[in-house]
């Protein structure tokens, strides 16, 4: 990482890799504040999993070391649902 994980940023980069360009634009955000805006809604982190990257010999061992991808499932908590206090 060449910059810091906390707070939130903006991003425009584009990738060359092996004649295929990439374009990717957007925000970058810590995880606590993608879990607050789910809990602020309303829901529930049900399940979370950070899938491990295969890698073989014709790969970028590199991409192997941290996670790329964060997968998780998120349910409407039905308290919330349905009495915002929770009472």
């Amino acid at each position: 990482m060449r910059r810091s994980y906390f707070g939130t940023r903006r991003f425009d980069d584009t990738v060359v890799t092996r004649g295929l360009t990439m374009h990717f634009r957007g925000w970058s955000h810590s995880l606590e504040r993608y879990f607050s805006a789910l809990s602020g809604a309303g829901f529930v982190i049900d399940t979370l999993r950070e899938p491990v990257l295969t890698v073989d010999a014709d790969h970028d061992k590199r991409w192997a070391r941290y996670p790329m991808f964060l997968h998780l499932r998120a349910i409407k908590d039905r308290v919330t649902a349905v009495d915002p206090a929770g009472v």
